[in-house]
């Protein structure tokens, strides 16, 4: 606490944690999705129900 009284930072900075989430390895694959469902008219999109059970 005595380091940081006598210094002149207002907050400590800590260093961003850098963690893998459990859909990087699927992100790609859902990207392409997204963009194709994007590129259909209103009533040819899927759903996200339609298209969670692909």
């Amino acid at each position: 606490m005595k380091k940081y009284l006598s210094s002149e930072e207002i907050e400590p900075a800590y260093p961003r944690r850098v963690s893998s989430k459990k859909l990087d390895s699927y992100a790609e694959k859902l990207a392409g999705w997204l963009e194709l469902e994007a590129t259909k008219s209103r009533k040819q999109r899927r759903n996200l129900k339609q298209i969670y059970t692909i």
